[in-house]
């Protein structure tokens, strides 16, 4: 991580429920022929044109928005425009767009209120600092703190899987959120280490028990102001110089 970069940042985030033309006038031809495509999706593509938009300084035309490549499995981008970094994230009815200067991953998520849930999920697939801080919360039977916390360490993972693209082939034992410093810690692992975080539907996978392992490098986390309900959390390779409010 370079401390002594800094990344410009936008984050634009409308209702999935707007009108698309109230986010952004411009649609690609794609969307003209995706009749079938969900209020949220449009509402995306339409942000992505926003933030195409502030990339460029001009109005994308609807030939350039076409361009976007949706790789299987991997991070969507334009291969004209290979410095535009740009991630989307939606949850309940909102969407959210982060466009930067540097790579980047953002994370919206609804805050759940079934404590139990949360608790048995972070067993999978959090760290035990991560169990242990939930882990007090419960014993206060502070659910709503609890639900938050979670929630918390969720979006901090997602927006970190997000900005490499690897999504959930990336295993969660491999990485831990430290929240109070603002960073995601990726651990060096033994090469036979074949171990690999499982689907909430799928196998459990092995929760990081310790950080006896070597850091190998450390992913800037930003969290954000998000709607009444939400929690917002950017991942960056380098300090942004938009710090949250």
């Amino acid at each position: 991580m370079d401390h002594q970069k800094r990344a410009h940042l936008n984050i634009l985030i409308a209702d999935a429920g707007d009108l698309p033309e109230q986010v952004y006038p411009v649609q690609a031809a794609s969307e003209l022929s995706a009749a079938s495509m969900r209020p949220e999706s449009v509402i995306a593509r339409r942000l992505t044109a926003k933030a195409l938009h502030i990339f460029l300084g001009r109005a994308p035309s609807p030939g350039e928005l076409d361009a976007e490549v949706r790789p299987p499995g991997g991070k969507p981008y334009f291969p004209a425009f290979p410095d535009f970094y740009y991630n989307i994230s939606h949850s309940g009815s909102y969407v959210v767009c982060a466009v930067c200067d540097h790579p980047v991953g953002i994370d919206l998520q609804q805050i759940p209120d079934q404590a139990e849930r949360a608790v048995k999920i972070a067993k999978r697939f959090f760290s035990a600092q991560e169990q242990e801080a939930l882990q007090v919360l419960q014993g206060r039977n502070d659910t709503e703190a609890l639900c938050r916390l979670f929630c918390r360490y969720w979006t901090a993972r997602e927006s970190y899987i997000k900005l490499t693209g690897r999504g959930l082939a990336e295993p969660f034992e491999n990485f831990r959120p430290d929240l109070e410093a603002g960073v995601i810690l990726v651990f060096k692992r033994d090469s036979n280490d074949t171990s690999a975080a499982g689907s909430e539907a799928g196998t459990a996978s092995t929760a990081v028990t310790s950080d006896t392992e070597c850091t190998a490098e450390a992913f800037c986390l930003s969290e954000y102001p998000a709607p009444a309900g939400y929690c917002l959390t950017v991942c960056s390779t380098v300090p942004l110089l938009n710090e949250p409010a």
